[in-house]
């Protein structure tokens, strides 16, 4: 039978095992982890991995947005499923990632795409913006939109992976 997920810094026992056998401290905040073993030996997975799927979930759902929002007639505006459908597969590969390395390889690629989906988001979203104007009329608001919101939505995904990055380094060092 599974175990429940971590909710609450409390629920994190002092000091714990990481599968690699080093012995972390709990940090300020929850526990930024790749994986934790239980007494009993079974795996509490990554919650970075959790929120990657997510986050896939969101790609996804954007990317039919913005295709239906623009009436099914750019492909382009599916540019977000496909981001999605990385992000997907890769933190699916993290949550059954057997070792700890394989595990922070799989969420070094997320947040590879998760920049890359930033970048080019924000790129084209303003790119767009300052064509549109330079033409001398308005710039599609949906796609602009979409833009953005993938932009903005993948920003805060690259913040999320950086910040549990850093605290799952700080907690091997103490």
């Amino acid at each position: 039978m599974g175990h429940p997920a971590i909710s609450a810094e409390a629920a994190i026992p002092e000091p714990f095992k990481v599968l690699n056998g080093t012995t972390l401290h709990r940090a300020s905040g929850l526990a930024h982890l790749t994986a934790v073993t239980l007494d009993d030996g079974d795996e509490e997975e990554c919650w970075m991995a959790r929120v990657t799927l997510i986050f896939a979930v969101l790609m996804v759902v954007l990317g039919e947005a913005g295709y239906v929002g623009t009436g099914s007639l750019h492909k382009t505006a599916l540019i977000p499923v496909w981001f999605g459908l990385a992000l997907g597969l890769f933190g699916f590969l993290a949550l059954r990632a057997k070792s700890e390395k394989a595990r922070m390889t799989m969420m070094h690629i997320n947040v590879t795409i998760g920049l890359l989906g930033f970048l080019g988001a924000a790129v084209e979203a303003i790119r767009g913006y300052v064509s549109a104007n330079a033409q001398g009329h308005a710039p599609d608001m949906i796609a602009l939109g979409s833009k953005l919101t993938m932009a903005v939505l993948m920003g805060i995904y690259v913040a999320m992976c950086v910040r549990s990055f850093i605290a799952v380094r700080r907690a091997r060092q103490a």
